[in-house]
């Protein structure tokens, strides 16, 4: 492998053994493709990488592996083919599965909730599965369990779910979460539509109907214990939401828009102070309007000296 687009890097998920790597974070390289792994770094594929054992006897097998100076690491190993064992299994049907085609729009729809995955979101047919449990205190849901994580996505499928009960005047600040296996609950950008909630997650996993009637949080200790900035250079504060996520941030000094940047990863706005924008040795105003994404609003102030 030389290389590959970027655009082509979630075909990776197909490549390597994914199950594994969820479980163990190890990777394991198939040595074969799945009907839809289009990454386009194979070269001189035969049957995409298939073997059939169609002989009563023993195969010679060897895989080589080099690097881009030339080493070479070499496996070999027998293969022993058993062809009066092979049994066809019959499997008594399970009213939990669905068979999904990867090359094939598939719906699957039971009570209060609906899934729809395109063509192409698949990298193999899907035996799907799902299963419904209780939901838990603050759910307006069931928690739909919808396949596993494991099992990868190529691209975003849709999911609907109708709440067990809305609270009057709350409508809007209701969403779809998705909780992962350390419970920690990731929030979806969720609209309405014929009573059900809609959403179009990446991976499959547990689903719920929540809601965010939650302001933001604004942490700003270091700036509060100290009035006189004069010896500073910025002013960082931390502002943090609990469910749906940061919408939008409004910031103010004297009146005047200030530019504050956003450090998403660390949950920062930071403010580099500029003589051009602000008078030295002068007294000032900061005031602070922050807004998750369900229109929860905090605001602050601080008076400082700088």
């Amino acid at each position: 492998m030389d290389s590959f687009s970027f655009s082509e890097s979630r075909y990776i998920n197909s490549h390597i053994d994914y199950e594994t790597y969820m479980k163990d974070k190890i990777y394991i390289q198939r040595t074969f493709l799945l009907p839809n792994d289009k990454l386009s770094a194979y070269r001189n594929l035969v049957n995409r990488g298939i073997f059939f054992f169609n002989e009563e006897k023993t195969y010679n097998a060897r895989i080589r592996v080099t690097d881009i100076h030339k080493n070479e690491s070499e496996l070999t190993f027998h293969i022993k083919s058993n062809v009066e064992n092979r049994l066809i299994k019959h499997e008594e049907p399970d009213s939990n599965i669905v068979l999904m085609p990867y090359n094939k729009p598939n719906r699957f729809i039971s009570e209060n909730i609906r899934v729809i995955v395109p063509a192409g979101a698949l990298y193999d047919t899907l035996k799907f599965s799902y299963m419904c449990v209780p939901g838990e205190d603050g759910m307006f849901s069931d928690i739909h369990q919808v396949h596993n994580k494991n099992q990868p996505v190529h691209r975003a499928y849709t999911i609907a779910i109708k709440p067990d009960t809305i609270p009057s005047g709350n409508e809007s600040k209701m969403l779809i979460v998705q909780r992962n296996g350390d419970q920690k609950n990731n929030p979806l950008k969720s609209i309405w539509s014929d009573g059900y909630l809609t959403a179009e997650p990446m991976v499959f996993g547990n689903f719920y109907i929540g809601i965010d009637t939650t302001a933001p949080l604004i942490s700003a200790n270091g700036l509060l214990s100290a009035n006189d900035l004069s010896e500073k250079k910025e002013i960082k504060i931390r502002i943090t939401d609990d469910l749906s996520g940061i919408k939008s941030y409004e910031a103010e000094i004297d009146g005047n828009w200030a530019l504050f940047e956003y450090d998403q990863k660390n949950d920062i706005l930071v403010y580099r102070f500029d003589e051009k924008r602000i008078n030295r040795k002068s007294d000032h105003v900061l005031k602070l309007k922050v807004t998750d994404n369900k229109n929860n609003t905090t605001y602050f102030s601080h008076e400082f000296l700088w």
